[in-house]
């Protein structure tokens, strides 16, 4: 799963378990390997605008177990620590370990490494179908900060100086793109249409979306449309 182009390198997941983490160099093609824990079922890896931290998702899977002849009849999994949890690596130390972010039973989607050493995601209740999904933001420490917005939030991209950019539906039933931090929210783009992917340019001025299918950039209050 790719991310994001900072300084013309590409961070992904690599491996047959998506076991590592690893960047490209865009200009020669080399790849880094960062990470190779051997925790398996990463996803959706983040890099920070300052280049020094990742965040990236793992997925837990359940816990088969058996009796020691590992019979068909004895065999049972236990899902109770299955989920997805977030995680952290300080990429300025070489021998840093992940940190685990958060224990929660919530879906996390859209994970993003914000300034200041902290994380954001959108949270989705995996119980319920009404409630709206919610951006959290995580640290630094354990301390979880709630965003509310005036949007069912869809997708979340990071944006300059530590702000979010969120797409979502308004009451109006119109999907509505936002900048969003902790004390504010304004109105960047509204369509009728569905917006399935956000990116944000490094000073904010551009903003990149895929609207029903569409490539659209953002820029100068004009819409550009690159792709049928």
């Amino acid at each position: 799963t790719f991310d994001r182009v900072v300084k013309q390198l590409i961070d992904f997941i690599q491996g047959d378990k998506q076991e590592k983490i690893s960047y490209m160099n865009v200009g020669d093609g080399k790849v880094t390997e960062v990470l190779a824990d051997k925790v398996e079922n990463k996803s959706d890896v983040s890099l920070s605008a300052d280049g020094k931290r990742l965040v990236y998702i793992v997925n837990v899977t359940g816990v088969a177990s058996s009796d020691k002849d590992s019979t068909e009849e004895s065999l049972s999994i236990d899902y109770s620590g299955a989920g997805q949890q977030l995680y952290s690596l300080d990429l300025t130390d070489k021998e840093a370990k992940p940190v685990q972010l958060t224990t929660s039973k919530d879906n996390k989607l859209y994970p993003v490494a914000l300034d200041g050493g902290k994380a954001a995601y959108l949270s989705a209740d995996p119980d319920s179908v009404t409630a709206k999904d919610v951006i959290k933001v995580i640290g630094p420490g354990s301390s979880v900060q709630d965003l509310s917005s005036i949007i069912d939030v869809t997708v979340i991209a990071p944006g300059p100086s530590g702000t979010l950019a969120a797409a979502g539906i308004a009451a109006d039933g119109s999907t509505k793109v936002l900048k969003i931090d902790s004390g504010s929210q304004a109105q960047l783009y509204s369509t009728s249409g569905t917006v399935s992917e956000l990116a944000v340019s490094a000073d904010g001025s551009r903003i990149a979306l895929i609207e029903d299918g569409r490539i659209l950039v953002i820029t100068g209050g004009k819409n550009i449309q690159l792709t049928k």
